[in-house]
């Protein structure tokens, strides 16, 4: 996976999951990245949706 050019030092799908824990990821989607405030928000991921790319993420990201 390819270094971020957006968040130093990380990875790209670690840079998507922090992005779109603080809420900058979909870019206007108006999410806020809790999946708590953001449930029924089209297009907010849900804690579930989070932990499995948590999971990729931990999981050295396989591309299968």
């Amino acid at each position: 996976m390819k270094s971020s050019k957006v968040c130093a030092g990380k990875k790209v799908g670690e840079c998507a999951l922090q992005r779109i824990k603080a809420g900058t990821m979909p870019p206007g989607g108006k999410c806020t990245g809790d999946p708590v405030k953001d449930a029924g928000k089209s297009g907010c991921l849900t804690q579930q949706e989070q932990g499995t790319i948590q999971a990729w993420i931990d999981s050295g990201m396989p591309e299968k």
